[in-house]
């Protein structure tokens, strides 16, 4: 464990899924979904009551870089054709927002949107 992770007890450099109430703007207790490693994924069957699956896959945690990363692919499947060309993404990080970075890609097009 390195970094801002080194006194972590569970999970550390580890990519760590939560769930809490209060939408994030009230304290609340949380709940550990899952600890994912690289390579590790989980999903959220009928996210926001959406039908829609959202699912986050972990594709590397760098832990040689300065700062350390995990690098996520979050993606949102829908049941039926999209026809709204707008996203809202509501990110909460910690208090190391500064080392938090997120880019929106098209599905199969790793050019940024």
């Amino acid at each position: 464990k390195i970094g801002n992770n080194s006194g972590t007890y569970e999970g550390g450099n580890q990519v760590l899924i939560t769930s809490a109430g209060g939408e994030g703007t009230a304290y609340a207790e949380s709940e550990l979904l899952a600890k994912l490693d690289t390579g590790g994924s989980f999903s959220i069957p009928n996210f926001d009551n959406s039908a829609s699956e959202l699912s986050l896959t972990v594709n590397d945690i760098n832990l040689s870089a300065s700062p350390a990363y995990a690098d996520i692919t979050v993606q949102l499947s829908t049941p039926t054709p999209c026809l709204d060309t707008s996203v809202d993404l509501d990110l909460v990080i910690d208090n190391f927002g500064g080392e938090t970075a997120w880019t929106l890609t098209k599905p199969n097009d790793p050019d940024a949107v």
